[in-house]
């Protein structure tokens, strides 16, 4: 056999093997459909903007203050990654706020929030009898 092909076989060979021992586990797993299975279809997100929230208001305020610790302990915290895991706990904050006033039918401005707009949710949440 030639060097050249005795090479790409040799470089092919361990990314072919890997690429075939990865999906039998994905299969295995049942991470990743069987071949000749149809794919679930993903189901569009409903647009919940007009309707009330189905958790129960205390769970939402127990949310509230528990991911609101979490922001003010990340503010002041040094680690791997502190940014990002602050901006995700900010969006996941936002979010519970966004639920909040909609299960309290207080108007609230599209997310995601800046301090001001959040202080003001907040501050509308509160008078509304929201207590956190």
């Amino acid at each position: 056999m030639h060097p050249l092909v005795n090479y790409a076989v040799v470089c092919a060979l361990p990314a072919v093997l890997f690429g075939v021992i990865e999906k039998g586990a994905r299969v295995w797993m049942g991470t990743s459909p069987m071949p000749g299975r149809a794919r679930p279809v993903a189901t569009p997100v409903a647009d919940t903007e007009g309707r009330r929230s189905r958790r129960p208001i205390e769970q939402l305020a127990e949310d509230l203050r528990r991911i609101g610790d979490e922001l003010t302990r990340l503010r002041s915290a040094d680690g791997y990654a502190r940014r990002h895991r602050r901006e995700a706990t900010a969006l996941a904050y936002d979010d519970v706020l966004r639920e909040c006033a909609r299960a309290l039918e207080v108007p609230v401005p599209p997310c995601p929030f800046d301090d001001v707009m959040r202080l003001q949710v907040e501050a509308d949440l509160a008078r509304a009898g929201l207590l956190w």
